[in-house]
């Protein structure tokens, strides 16, 4: 007999970590799936220690939480694991900056606590069995495992539209010329050259300079650093807009294999090219590439630029964010349009909901948005919202079925 769930979340990152846990706690059996080894996503995946849009834009000197519900209870676990982390101010914004590393660590906390919950990692999703307009079973392979699984009610927190692609739902393709992915990694062994901002500044002048001269690729200049809390390391964010286009093959492997190339010439050049940073090198993993946007299924709403900045009120609201439409074009440049001090926008749960598809859910970056709303509805703190509202509308849903079944059985 086929293992039942009333709801099956498809991808551990922010999102489908507050979509099982608010599924789970609404005593809904649970499925977590996910393809790696971890939970946390791109997250984890890039060791990003800052965590975004989890506070009100405003001008006070000190931070506002946003949110109540999961993304406080996240935010403060983060910061109770991890002594050193807090809100920082950047720019116009604040943001929760903690070591790397901490948002795997809080999300295998939270999960491993769930009574009402079942994870399976490195889980490869290979076919669903639909029932009119309704995902009855989903196939999945677990390491050297077959499973089935029957499910009530679905939730996409791939990222990429996985399952709504699957399942057939209209798709919204990411225009990553505007939103260009990003390679994060870690470097160490660089004495004091990242102590302070006039360093920084220093030693990026000398990247443009190596670029302008043609000693580095093109976009080798699109490069921040940050040091981590605590010290011994610090991330490397590189964008990539010029590996995009114009002349980009289109494959994911050819796009990891010029980034990294990319990340070896630019460590090597900081080594014989800049004092401080003689033996500076790269920990940890190789390096990951980070699509800051995926293909997403068309909802029963479509969240606009417009409802972003205007800051849009919906009788339906299930989420808000209040992030800055944040992009990065081929051009090197990132871009953004903030809303105005105080004001947020609401996420009405039509855009969680997949049109033409009864009990399929969205959270996170598969949310029905236009590419400029999802440039901001994107960030770590907005998918945490939008995973715990799809929780919420999963477990609704399978309720409501319970009771239909019983009056009919009745």
């Amino acid at each position: 007999m086929k293992k039942h769930y009333h709801v099956v979340v498809i991808g551990a990152g922010p999102s489908g970590i507050a979509a099982a846990v608010a599924a789970s706690r609404n005593r809904c059996r649970t499925l977590l799936l996910e393809k790696n080894s971890f939970p946390g996503g791109l997250a984890a995946m890039g060791k990003i220690s800052t965590i975004c849009g989890l506070y009100h834009n405003s001008t006070k000197p000190l931070p506002e939480f946003l949110y109540d519900g999961f993304p406080l209870e996240f935010a403060a676990r983060v910061m109770s694991l991890d002594s050193l982390a807090g809100p920082v101010r950047s720019g116009r914004v604040f943001v929760l900056h903690s070591r790397p590393g901490m948002i795997e660590t809080t999300a295998r906390e939270f999960l491993e606590s769930q009574k009402n919950l079942d994870v399976h990692y490195r889980a490869e999703i290979s076919g669903l069995t639909m029932d009119g307009k309704q995902i009855r079973q989903i196939q999945f392979s677990d390491s050297d495992m077959e499973y089935v699984v029957q499910a009530d009610a679905v939730i996409d927190s791939t990222g990429d539209a996985v399952m709504g692609e699957m399942a057939g739902a209209s798709l919204l393709f990411p225009d990553e010329t505007e939103q260009a992915p990003a390679l994060l990694f870690s470097i160490t062994s660089f004495g004091d050259a990242f102590s302070n901002r006039s360093e920084i500044i220093r030693i990026r002048m000398k990247i443009k300079h190596a670029v302008d001269s043609g000693d580095l690729n093109q976009g080798t200049d699109d490069v921040s650093f940050s040091p981590d809390i605590g010290g011994g390391s610090a991330t490397v964010k590189l964008n990539l807009g010029a590996l995009i286009c114009p002349d980009h093959d289109g494959s994911e492997a050819g796009l990891e294999e010029k980034a990294q190339a990319m990340k070896q010439h630019l460590i090597d050049f900081l080594q014989e090219n800049v004092e401080g940073l003689e033996h500076v090198q790269s920990c940890g993993q190789s390096g990951t590439v980070l699509h800051r946007a995926g293909k997403r299924a068309e909802g029963l709403y479509l969240l606009t630029r417009e409802d972003v900045l205007t800051g849009k009120q919906f009788p339906d609201a299930v989420a808000r964010g209040n992030w800055p439409i944040e992009k990065y074009s081929c051009s090197g440049k990132p871009r953004f349009s903030y809303l105005p001090d105080e004001t947020t926008y609401d996420i009405p749960g039509r855009c969680l909901c997949v049109s033409g598809i009864d009990n399929l859910f969205t959270a996170g970056k598969c949310i029905s948005a236009d590419d400029d709303a999802i440039a901001s509805a994107r960030v770590i703190g907005c998918c945490l919202s939008t995973g715990e509202a799809a929780g919420n509308l999963a477990s609704q849903f399978v309720s409501k079925n319970r009771s239909i079944m019983s009056i009919n059985n009745g």
